[in-house]
């Protein structure tokens, strides 16, 4: 199994939503990424794979790549995989094509993962056609394919619900971290003493069911006084909700750890645990949120916030965040939008190339 922390997102008083709403400026977004290189895109690998038998009818077809750097080819976007790939899945007896999406994956392998919008029909054959189309010109170095077609066949029913198999444990414990100081206009923070932090130690449970392919990923959710609510976009208000991405799984019990979020107004709060279980097909399900007494974090050298808007105090390190989140309320929501972005696409560099 691998354990990622990929995004964590401090917000004050919003809604829930995924990416959330940007209410002003923050130092943090002061930062522009230089052009990057443009990369060229061939497929690596295709999960159930070529043949695949008994494969749920509303299961997953999971497309993973290779990225390869273009010489003297830059962009200030980037490339994606996603926006190079299409899909076509036909009825092998008919040769109609399946209506179904195309969506991220994020846990491992990496990839796309294609779903059919209604569930396919069982016991029988399908074929699934694969292209990559770009304007960038194939690198000499470059290896595997840019088209793919295979074949899988539908069992009788459709993949077993998701199941936890316990509860999720969480202990904090206490320990020492470097400090660091970022000014507006850069990423780049200076490191300038040592502190102490608090970090939650999670356990995760074992999991079964769901599609079979791409594993599990536990997405993990850290708010105050109450849980966050995963079935809705209308959230209680909260002045500290941030979401990590946590673990990947094959089923296994999983480990992993990550600094406690402080609360924007400097104050202790009871910090609740909220997570779910999804795979690869879109099945999710939630495990029992833990809420835990209180949660102070340990006091800064000084006992203060840090008030000046151009000088702040990056929290982020130990979770391998490029940028800091505002520690200054009115910052919070804005910088944690630049991070949830940045890291997303960093986590999909890191992972195409191989």
């Amino acid at each position: 199994m691998r354990f990622r922390h990929v995004v964590a997102v401090a917000g004050l008083m919003q809604s829930g939503a995924l990416l959330l709403p940007v209410f002003g400026a923050s130092p943090a977004e002061a930062c522009s990424p230089p052009p990057r290189l443009r990369h060229y895109f061939t497929f690596q690998d295709s999960l159930p794979g070529n043949g695949a038998t008994d494969v749920p009818t509303d299961g997953a077809l999971l497309l993973t790549s290779r990225a390869w750097e273009s010489p003297n080819s830059y962009s200030d976007t980037g490339d994606s995989f996603a926006s190079a790939l299409s899909v076509t899945v036909k009825d092998a007896q008919t040769g109609e094509v399946v209506a179904g999406q195309l969506r991220t994956w994020l846990g491992d392998p990496y990839g796309l993962a294609w779903t059919p919008t209604s569930p396919l029909a069982p016991n029988r054959r399908y074929v699934v056609e694969s292209t990559l189309d770009q304007e960038v010109q194939r690198p000499g170095e470059a290896q595997g394919p840019t088209a793919l077609r295979q074949e899988f066949s539908t069992g009788a029913r459709a993949a077993a619900p998701l199941e936890v198999l316990g509860s999720l444990q969480v202990r904090l414990e206490t320990f020492e971290r470097d400090k660091r100081d970022c000014t507006r206009g850069t990423c780049e923070c200076a490191v300038v003493g040592r502190e102490m932090a608090t970090r939650a130690q999670i356990t995760v449970p074992a999991v079964q069911g769901g599609a079979p392919v791409g594993g599990y990923h536990v997405e993990l959710w850290v708010t105050d006084r109450t849980p966050y609510r995963f079935d809705t976009s209308t959230q209680e208000p909260h002045q500290v909700q941030w979401g990590v991405w946590g673990v990947d799984s094959t089923g296994a019990a999983a480990e992993t750890s990550f600094a406690m979020p402080d609360n924007p107004y400097g104050v202790p709060y009871p910090p609740c645990f909220s997570w779910r279980v999804v795979d690869a097909a879109g099945h999710a399900t939630e495990g029992e949120p833990v809420c835990l007494a209180s949660f102070a974090a340990p006091p800064k050298e000084d006992g203060e916030l840090i008030d000046d808007p151009d000088h702040i105090v990056d929290d982020t390190k130990e979770n391998g965040l490029g940028c800091s989140l505002a520690r200054s309320p009115e910052g919070s929501v804005g910088s944690a939008l630049l991070g949830v972005l940045a890291l997303m696409a960093a986590a999909r560099r890191r992972r195409r190339i191989v």
